[in-house]
């Protein structure tokens, strides 16, 4: 049997929704939504293997380096999806909605990489904080995991910014 990994990408059938949500694990065994399709989505002539499989191919080759399974050819289309990413996460931290705003602190997490500082973790922090007011979803997130999920990545932008 295996073990999910952060690295790791979940596809679920939500039947109630209508949709197929790309899930990516979070600490203590909860996923979070990083995107979901609809069929409304698809344009004309598009199949649901095309469409499910482009987006699976831009979310791996925006956060992988490899180069299996053609994944450079999809390093383009990553990158628009990255921005989708960034774009759909502040429209959710400017909602008003603590619930939503926390959703765009995990989207943002979900974005970490080496170009990230130490400020990036603080504002992280603050958003949190302030999601925590009215989300007890974010406040047991700030209570529960944030301490060692925010040293974590203390030490690892630590780590980036001593190599040479």
């Amino acid at each position: 049997m295996l073990n999910i990994l952060e690295s790791d990408l979940i596809v679920r059938l939500n039947e109630e929704k209508g949709t197929l949500q790309l899930l990516l694990p979070a600490k203590g065994g909860e996923l979070q939504v990083l995107d979901e399709i609809s069929e409304s989505q698809f344009v004309e002539g598009e199949s649901a293997a095309d469409v499910i499989g482009k987006s699976i191919m831009s979310y791996l080759s925006a956060s992988h380096t490899s180069v299996l399974f053609g994944l450079e050819d999809y390093r383009e289309a990553g990158r628009d999806f990255a921005q989708s990413i960034q774009k759909k996460s502040q429209l959710l931290l400017k909602s008003g909605d603590p619930d939503s705003e926390f959703e765009g602190v995990q989207l943002l997490l979900s974005e970490f990489d080496s170009k990230w500082t130490l400020a990036d973790v603080d504002r992280i922090s603050a958003l949190l904080e302030n999601a925590a007011r009215g989300s007890s979803q974010a406040e047991k997130f700030l209570a529960n995991d944030w301490p060692t999920r925010s040293d974590a990545l203390k030490r690892r932008i630590a780590r980036t910014r001593a190599d040479p």
